[in-house]
């Protein structure tokens, strides 16, 4: 059977289905998995995460937080296909944690470009079913509360790599956040990473070169 539960995603309910599941899932479901903090008080086994609430723990973070700081794609994967289309599209769309970081800004400033690939396409498939009410660059470009975008998070951690895969999917690297009024360009400058301010000069606009 399928639950639906208040925060808007849908998982399965693996407990009357215990004849169907095979010991590989039976062991994922078993992982303990923490949050973004990787605090022990948060750490879960992941069918807690996903079948009981509250889905977010204290950090108002989850286990798709705590998959990302792992560097593991192979359980994002995983856990998006648990929650189902609904939770992702509102972990790219409107949640933050309490620390201001969306799943996407929290993949960049880490550097887990698999990662960040894999809600680029997400992020793709969302726009895609908005019937024209949302753009690519909405979402790319979507500050928090706490000023992170992620194209800036990137540009601030050096993630050469997964900021030129967020410039090449619409992420606007001059445009100043409200909160800081630096944009993503500007950090690169002030940080003098020679190497991400020549990616960034070779795919801007030569009008805009630095």
């Amino acid at each position: 059977s399928v639950h639906h539960s208040s925060h808007g995603f849908c998982s399965v309910d693996l407990s009357s289905h215990h004849h169907h599941i095979s010991p590989h899932t039976t062991i994922i479901m078993e992982r303990h998995v923490s949050c973004c903090q990787n605090s022990a008080s948060c750490s879960r086994p992941l069918n807690q995460w996903l079948l009981k609430q509250p889905t977010f723990c204290r950090h108002n973070s989850n286990c798709m937080f705590g998959s990302i700081r792992e560097g593991d794609i192979d359980l994002v994967r995983y856990i998006a296909k648990q929650m189902g289309k609904e939770m992702m599209t509102t972990l790219l769309a409107s949640h933050e944690t309490a620390f201001g970081d969306t799943i996407l800004t929290f993949a960049a400033s880490l550097g887990r470009l698999g990662i960040v690939t894999f809600f680029l396409d997400e992020i793709r498939r969302i726009v895609s079913h908005s019937n024209g009410d949302m753009a690519i660059s909405d979402l790319i470009n979507r500050e928090t509360t706490r000023g992170k975008v992620a194209i800036i998070e990137a540009c601030k951690h050096g993630k050469v790599d997964v900021a030129l895969a967020l410039l090449l999917n619409a992420a606007d690297v001059t445009l100043p956040s409200k909160t800081h009024g630096k944009s993503a360009l500007e950090w690169a400058i002030i940080g003098k990473d020679k190497s991400m301010m020549a990616m960034i000069n070779q795919h801007l606009p030569l009008s805009e070169n630095i």
